[in-house]
């Protein structure tokens, strides 16, 4: 015969073991768990799940609304980063990634975009913007405690800043912040020079030859990103100004216009800005023989408060701006 009371005490045993269980589950599964470790060799989707898209290390509103739109934004200005980092235009990328932070209220934005970097996969751009990014306080504060004379030629000037940049941010970063930039300040000053010196005796297609192999000397690796972004007007512009130096009469100077126009504007185009021109032209004459007449009403009038002197001034004026 079976002892109840054995089998009793065996229940109780089993029971008390599936609760002890229970429990020990429940203590260890209450536990807050620590994020995954992202790996070193984690992909971009990895990247987007990992603890650096937290945002208490940054000072950003914790809502996981906000941080899911603060992380698409970010993901779509780390591939502009890379970009402008190529093209020499870190500068440009680190204004909109600063509106980016005030925006969002981020309080501290540059430790955000230097982990973020770190993250790039290509090293030697995020080398490049890292030592940017870092070296760009000391060199602001080091330009404005560089005094320069105005009298110093530009690219002289110019070569100075970019020494200094390159001592403190380093050779690959300065160009990487400031390349871009300085190969249009350097093909501005370098067309200055040109155009007081041997421009003066050259003749116009000489000239154009000369301002093409400025541009290739000193826009340097950004050339094709520079030359593209010239725009019609500005060629226009530049052509015109040189085509200027010959001293052409009026008649020419409109007649050289319209040629050069033509060329750097579909015909549409061109026509319209030449009857700009023609319209400026026309005013700048007027305004012209205004001051010419004015001059010779003043010399023969010494009493400007004389109506004599006030009914002349007035028919000077209605002869010339109302024809």
């Amino acid at each position: 015969m079976k002892n109840p009371n054995k089998k009793g005490w065996l229940i109780f045993f089993v029971l008390a073991l599936a609760l002890l269980a229970g429990g020990y589950f429940w203590i260890f599964n209450s536990a807050e768990e620590p994020a995954p470790a992202a790996s070193v060799g984690q992909n971009k989707s990895d990247q987007d799940q990992s603890t650096n898209y937290l945002p208490q290390r940054w000072g950003m509103p914790s809502s996981s609304e906000n941080v899911a739109k603060v992380a698409a934004i970010r993901r779509e200005l780390n591939h502009a980063g890379m970009i402008a980092t190529q093209q020499g235009k870190l500068a440009q990328w680190w204004q909109s990634a600063q509106a980016m932070c005030k925006q969002e209220a981020i309080s501290d934005c540059r430790a955000m975009w230097l982990d973020d970097i770190a993250q790039w996969p290509n090293s030697a751009l995020a080398a490049s913007a890292n030592a940017a990014l870092l070296g760009y306080p000391q060199v602001l504060a080091a330009e404005q405690r560089q005094v320069q004379s105005m009298n110093m030629p530009l690219s002289q000037r110019l070569a100075k800043l970019s020494a200094l940049r390159k001592s403190l941010m380093g050779e690959e970063a300065a160009l990487a912040w400031y390349g871009r930039e300085e190969a249009v300040v350097a093909f501005r000053a370098a067309v200055n020079e040109y155009a007081q010196t041997k421009a003066l005796s050259d003749s116009q297609s000489q000239r154009l030859l000369q301002i093409e192999q400025l541009r290739q000397t000193h826009y340097g690796t950004f050339y094709a990103d520079l030359k593209s972004a010239e725009s019609s007007s500005k060629q226009f512009e530049l052509e015109y100004r040189l085509a200027l130096l010959d001293r052409p009469s009026p008649l020419v100077a409109a007649q050289l216009r319209e040629q050069i126009l033509n060329r750097h504007f579909d015909p549409l185009v061109a026509r319209q800005k030449e009857t700009e021109f023609r319209a400026i032209d026309q005013q700048q004459s007027r305004q012209t023989l205004y001051e010419q007449g004015l001059k010779e009403l003043n010399r023969q009038h010494s009493n400007k408060d004389s109506e004599e002197y006030r009914t002349a001034l007035l028919a000077l004026q209605q002869q010339i701006f109302t024809r």
